[in-house]
């Protein structure tokens, strides 16, 4: 194909015939174009070959023109032109010529002829090597607009450079496979397109049967492994598994990433090596593997239960996996991990219905579901939906099994849901019958927290006495004081309401001491909004956009989405008080956040807000949609609390908006007389101000 190119085809003539008839044997064409031409005895004599090797250099470089000679794939080129090339580089040291080989490494075994060459090359420098890393991220979406013949979005750049790692072969055989009309299938893990299975197929075919055996393994184990475990789980001496390895990293399957730590090339490799068994072999060598890391790692195993949780379940030991998710799932919660948690316990719970139906079965796995439901109202807030069917699948469960410890754990989950959903009468009478079980249970603990649930939900209705109540018998329970926190920072609100501004913050500011002595990022964070709630109550806006951006930190650093909606509104309500009208926007968006969440509880308190901010700011048309809707809801829900100042509110709004006097004093009337009701002096207060300033 060389010879017949026309920069050197034109030229041939300009050699000898000698030359020419040596050229033939690989140009027959040349005897045509020449009939004189007696044809080239055959090759016997090492002088020959010699020979035919000069006339194919002199073809080469004809002229003095420069060249470049681009050889690709070199290294399935035969052993004859890899000698030729070796004897065109000492025919010619000084020639004008640029020879580009490209060469897949990874195929290249010790006694491949290749490393003759490339050795003699590198000793004469004349070998320059350019290693080919995989593409960026920028290189695979350029190498794909190219294919389709348009830019690809920076979704399906982010998805295709995952899947490929950045290898230039799979970005092609990817774009061919999966690009269609609506533009690139994102759907995770799709199966290999043929030709890179084919290709990746082949490199493994072309192992030797040991280091395939060690390939599989490997796979086995997965992306990452360590000598160590790879020799636990193989029947392998050392040495033979040392040389399948070191076999399998001259191939390119596999990297070296320090001593005894290894990587697959490509993850698409590891998945085709495994792929390549039978679903009974597979089962065989995850059980290997799993007993191999018990044996290595003995000493850190709660380190690795989620590896040997998904070890032991591909090996069919169903019981045994189960133990591991459930304490990979425990350990996830230590560290806040809530998604983590969530996935491996519901993979227990899968399991563990698998097993015979006991009674211990039926214990564990009421264990799982309060646990995963804990896990859920952590991760999505207590009152969506999935948590309280969470909590509601682990009652069903737990009915069935007398006098269940677990019964507390679930009725304070089902309280909490109700309470926080908004569902107060269903949440009065769960805590009620959480209280009536803690007190024949004698349970200290869900004493207390039966107490709270009640008092909370009490103070959201306007029930400010029983609230105070209920929540001072949790405080005086020295035995809890996990749940100190909490109950303190509920009161301080009880308190503010009765009318005493100075304890509620004295309370708040123990309450948030305590917190943060527990560590516990999601009452630290909450019990911090509290806490700011209570300084701007009581006017004392100044401190609060630093502790907004403390709480805020916090909650993002640990995913906690509803109270960042819940700073983002206090950050919004300092501002409007400091005179920055921006801030009712900031509120209006935190809230329907707050919303989009199913943030149910104290959204009267938060529209009825909204509204009065509102109407500061001159913003009428959104006071009167806060206010309507905080009267829907509170006819809905029960939500009481701060019903005094929705009528409060909405006389201000009569009087500014409609200049109606008349409706605006029955409105202050109203309010006065719901919160002497409900024995809320500070809500009275205002209303009584609003009343004193209209007769005036």
């Amino acid at each position: 194909e060389l010879l017949r190119s026309e920069a050197i085809w034109t030229r041939l003539t300009k050699l000898d015939d000698v030359w020419s008839t040596e050229i033939s044997r690989l140009l027959p064409e040349l005897l045509a174009a020449r009939p004189g031409f007696v044809p080239p005895a055959s090759l016997s004599e090492k002088w020959q070959r010699h020979r035919f090797f000069e006339a194919l250099a002199r073809a080469v470089l004809v002229d003095e023109q420069p060249r470049i000679l681009l050889c690709d794939d070199l290294q399935w080129c035969d052993p004859e032109t890899l000698q030729w090339l070796s004897y065109l580089f000492q025919y010619a040291p000084q020639a004008r010529l640029l020879v580009i080989v490209t060469i897949r490494s990874e195929e290249v075994d010790p006694d491949h002829p290749l490393v003759a060459l490339q050795l003699s090359l590198q000793r004469h420098r004349r070998w320059t090597e350019i290693a080919l890393s995989a593409l960026t991220r920028d290189g695979v979406a350029l190498l794909a607009a190219q294919i389709h013949r348009r830019d690809l979005t920076r979704a399906e750049v982010d998805h295709l450079y995952d899947e490929t790692e950045g290898n230039p072969l799979f970005v092609v055989e990817t774009i061919r496979s999966r690009m269609g009309k609506e533009g690139l299938e994102m759907r995770e893990r799709q199966p290999l397109p043929p030709p890179i299975s084919a290709v990746i197929r082949l490199r493994l075919a072309q192992l030797s049967p040991r280091a395939q055996a060690v390939a599989s393994l490997a796979a086995i184990i997965g992306r990452s492994f360590t000598l160590a475990v790879l020799a636990a789980a193989s029947s392998q001496s050392e040495e033979a598994l040392v040389n399948s390895l070191e076999e399998l990293w001259q191939r390119r399957i596999v990297r070296e990433h320090g001593p005894g730590r290894y990587d697959f090339s490509h993850d698409r490799i590891r998945e085709v090596a495994s792929a390549t068994m039978s679903q009974t072999r597979r089962q065989l060598l995850h059980r290997q593997v799993a007993h191999a890391i018990e044996k290595v790692y003995t000493h850190q195993l709660n380190e690795l239960c989620g590896q040997l949780a998904f070890h032991w379940e591909a090996a069919g030991e169903n019981e045994k996996s189960s133990l591991y998710h459930q304490e990979a799932a425990e350990r996830a919660r230590q560290v806040y991990a809530n998604q983590v948690a969530i996935n491996h316990f519901q993979q227990a719970i899968t399991l563990v219905e698998q097993l015979p139906t006991t009674s211990e079965r039926s214990q564990r796995e009421l264990h799982l579901l309060t646990s995963q439901a804990s896990a859920l109202r952590d991760a999505r807030g207590p009152a969506a939906s999935e948590v309280e069917q969470a909590y509601r699948r682990a009652w069903q469960l737990g009915q069935q099994i007398e006098e269940s410890p677990e019964l507390l754990s679930i009725l304070y989950g089902l309280t909490e849901c109700y309470r926080v959903g908004a569902a107060y009468q269903r949440a009065l009478d769960s805590g009620e019958q959480l209280l009536a079980l803690a007190q024949r249970l004698n349970s200290v603990h869900h004493l207390a927290v039966a107490n709270f649930q009640l008092g909370a939900a009490l103070l959201t209705c306007g029930d400010l006495l029983p609230a105070r109540r209920h929540l001072e018998q949790v405080t005086a329970l020295d035995s809890t004081p996990d749940l100190y926190a909490r109950p303190y920072s509920r009161l301080a609100h009880v308190l503010w309401l009765l009318g005493y501004p100075d304890q509620a913050l004295a309370l708040g500011r123990e309450a948030l001491r305590l917190a943060r002595k527990l560590l516990n990022p999601f009452d630290i964070v909450d019990i911090k909004g509290e806490v700011l709630e209570l300084q701007l109550l009581c006017g004392n806006f100044h401190p609060v956009l630093q502790g907004v951006e403390e709480m805020l930190a916090l909650a993002q650093q640990y995913d906690l989405a509803q109270p960042i909606t819940w700073a983002n509104y206090l950050r919004g309500w300092a501002l409007v008080l400091q005179g920055d009208a921006a801030g009712v926007g900031q509120m209006h968006q935190a809230l329907e956040v707050y919303r989009a969440l199913g943030g149910m509880t104290r959204r009267t308190r938060f529209l009825i807000l909204i509204a009065e901010l509102s109407i500061q700011t001159e913003e009428m048309e959104r006071a009167d949609r806060s206010l309507d809707e905080a009267s829907v809801l509170i006819q809905q829900t029960g939500e009481r609390f701060w019903e005094a100042e929705l009528y409060r509110i909405r006389g201000e709004q009569l009087l500014r908006r409609y200049k109606n006097e008349q409706a605006g004093a029955d409105c202050f009337q109203q309010a006065l007389d719901i919160a002497r009701r409900q024995q809320s002096r500070s809500l009275e207060l205002r209303a009584a101000i609003c009343l004193s300033r209209l007769w005036q």
